[in-house]
């Protein structure tokens, strides 16, 4: 029966969510079983049953009329890209990679004037000390950079519309589900860290009469501090490729309303979107500029944490809810 329900969610997927078509799509299900279960019980094998099925009940435009939607059906098709299973594990794997990037790019951000620091400061190479926190930015830019280019590989999921098969949603929807436990893990222990730095930090103080490296409570802090925000970034960043994934279907469609979770999936206007695109270079040079005017190194990393809050902010000023109703 699953790949009977399959084929009857993927033929409903692009129609409008309506009462009347989910009372089509409902009817056309208890047929499809009905239909199932008496073959089965004149004794025929179950890959048999499934083709016959899917032979008098497959063709939408044949049962249309039955079912009420033939008007429904043929009116203002939209042209979208079936994006498959293979297609969403790698675009999902892909992420996991640049999130993973992502999150070792903002931690050497952090972490750049600790080189600065340590060979600069302690060492009394100033010069030399200027040049590694260069270099330690150089490669935290690089990452990003590199994020950016193997990001283009995936442009068309925003330029062209696309649909996804139920079954294809349901596994990301599990994937979801169970990497939701190892996003809590990642977020509680990079806000612990952040928030028990100052307390590490102090207590290591008293270590520098033992080791001669001035501000040794500070490069602590800010190695405390990276290593948090580094594991809160890659918890956040992972997460937003299973909802890429899953709000890739038009909330105006049935295919929209395939999973409880895929509901929850914000969808923002088209303004929103071109705010989001570009939200985290504007973070990173906001960073920058912040950095470089106060020399304040110390406390504006603090940026990375709060960024994920104003980003939730702009998806709930610019949420799209053109949609409406979905069962009007």
């Amino acid at each position: 029966m699953d790949t009977i329900k399959n084929y009857l969610e993927t033929m409903f997927m692009q129609l409008p969510n309506t009462r009347e078509v989910l009372k089509a799509k409902a009817e056309l299900g208890q047929m499809m079983e009905d239909k199932f279960n008496e073959l089965m019980a004149e004794g025929k094998h179950e890959n048999e049953a499934i083709a016959e099925v899917l032979a008098d009940f497959g063709n939408l435009d044949e049962v249309a009329e039955t079912l009420g939607i033939k008007d429904v059906i043929h009116k203002d098709p939209v042209d979208r890209r079936i994006v498959k299973l293979e297609e969403a594990r790698e675009y999902v794997k892909a992420r996991e990679a640049n999130s993973l990037r992502t999150g070792i790019g903002v931690m050497l951000c952090i972490l750049c004037p600790v080189a600065e620091m340590v060979i600069g400061e302690n060492m009394g190479h100033r010069g030399l000390g200027v040049l590694s926190l260069f270099a330690v930015l150089a490669v935290a830019i690089g990452l990003f950079i590199y994020n950016s280019v193997q990001s283009e590989k995936w442009s068309w999921m925003e330029k062209t519309p696309c649909a996804v098969e139920f079954a294809t949603v349901d596994e990301i929807n599990k994937a979801r589900e169970a990497f939701r436990p190892l996003k809590a893990i990642f977020l509680c222990a990079g806000i612990v860290l952040c928030i028990l730095a100052l307390g590490i930090s102090g207590a290591v103080d008293e270590m520098h009469a033992f080791t001669g490296i001035n501000d040794v409570e500070g490069i602590f802090f800010l190695c405390i501090v990276a290593i948090g925000v580094c594991l809160i970034v890659y918890g956040c960043v992972r997460d937003t490729a299973f909802t890429d994934i899953l709000k890739l279907n038009d909330s105006k469609t049935v295919g929209g309303n395939f999973v409880d979770s895929q509901k929850t999936a914000k969808r923002v206007t088209k303004t929103g979107q071109a705010v989001l695109d570009v939200f985290w270079p504007t973070v990173t040079c906001i960073y920058f500029i912040w950095s470089f005017v106060t020399m304040h190194w110390y406390i504006t990393w603090i940026i990375w944490p709060i960024a994920p809050l104003f980003r939730m902010l702009i998806e709930t000023i610019f949420a799209d809810t053109s949609s409406g109703d979905r069962n009007k």
